[in-house]
């Protein structure tokens, strides 16, 4: 898994660095022992961005931190969000056979076949990008939504790493 990876690589660095000034603390040493207790190893790496970050933001295991549970349903909830106005959308404009692609730079938008394009799109859509096979566009409200989805895709597995550090150094100190 990426994200176990990533730690584990990082995990070896702080250890070396703590060395250098002459201290280890246990913490740190346990620490890849307790990544491997809370990731859960049944969640596969997905190559669809949308996809792995929904699996990232499952890969620690259920029950572990009340604060990363509220995280969860929070990231559920703004790409539930997405879904809605997407079918919005397609009820109220009539959208000829639209995709919703996610990449990790733009976030959602929609995209026609060009052959399905008839005519110019209502202003309600926003960076408009025309390519011979395609044609890609947003909304003021898709892009409000994607950027509360980055918020808590950046958040939320912060927010249980540092607790996850907090608790075991209270943990170590109360021994």
């Amino acid at each position: 898994m990426e994200m176990e990876k990533l730690l584990e690589d990082s995990v070896p660095c702080i250890i070396v660095w703590f060395g250098q000034n002459g201290v280890v603390p246990p913490i740190l040493i346990a620490l890849p022992r307790g990544i491997g207790e809370v990731i859960d190893e049944d969640v596969v790496h997905a190559r669809v961005p949308f996809i792995a970050r929904t699996q990232q933001r499952f890969a620690v295991k259920a029950g572990i931190d009340g604060m990363l549970y509220v995280a969860k349903r929070t990231y559920c909830n703004t790409s539930e969000a997405i879904h809605k106005l997407t079918n919005t959308y397609l009820e109220d404009f009539s959208l000829p056979n639209p995709k919703l692609p996610f990449n990790n730079r733009q976030g959602f938008y929609f995209s026609i076949l060009q052959k399905d394009v008839h005519g110019k799109l209502p202003s309600k859509f926003i960076q408009v990008f025309n390519n011979p096979r395609e044609q890609s566009f947003t909304t003021e409200e898709i892009n409000e939504v994607r950027d509360n989805l980055a918020k808590f895709i950046t958040s939320d597995l912060l927010i249980f790493f540092l607790l996850f550090l907090i608790m075991n150094l209270i943990l170590r100190f109360l021994h």
